[in-house]
């Protein structure tokens, strides 16, 4: 498994993308969100649900300059795969993710180590397929299972 970033080259002419920023990874991807500016990275986060139920931060800046050490950190939430993650549109420091067993956790990225549990497990369990967070309420939030429940 590999991280990419491409270079549109919109002002070139043709389609060829080129590959702006590489980077291998240890563990498959699931879902990947370019969170916005940060005041430790300009170009924002990238941050990525993983098979082993961690929550992977990269730096765009560092992968963009070919820097070697592109992972900020790793935060180790669920106990299967991180099939989905959104950003909060109102307070960006609040991620939520959901994964398998119905677990949604939603975590503060100032504080990665504080985890908040939005309600009880789905029962019976189920993989949380999307979780998104409304619109125009900040403090509601949807999620889908493979049930469709």
């Amino acid at each position: 498994a590999s991280l990419e970033l491409f270079d549109l080259g919109l002002s070139e002419p043709g389609y060829e993308m080129r590959v702006a920023g590489y980077v291998p990874l240890k563990d498959k991807l699931h879902s990947l969100i370019w969170a916005g500016h940060t005041t430790s990275d300009p170009k924002g986060l990238l941050l990525g649900g993983c098979d082993e139920g961690v929550i992977n931060l990269w730096s765009p800046s560092r992968l963009l300059s070919g820097e070697d050490e592109v992972l900020i950190h790793s935060l180790p939430k669920h106990t299967g795969a991180v099939r989905t993650l959104d950003i909060n549109p109102f307070q960006a420091n609040l991620l939520v993710s959901g994964g398998a067993a119905s677990e949604v956790y939603i975590c503060d990225l100032n504080d990665p180590e504080k985890t908040m549990y939005p309600g009880a497990k789905e029962q019976p369990a189920d993989d949380i397929l999307c979780v998104r967070w409304n619109m125009q309420v900040q403090h509601i939030l949807a999620s889908v299972c493979t049930s469709g429940r």
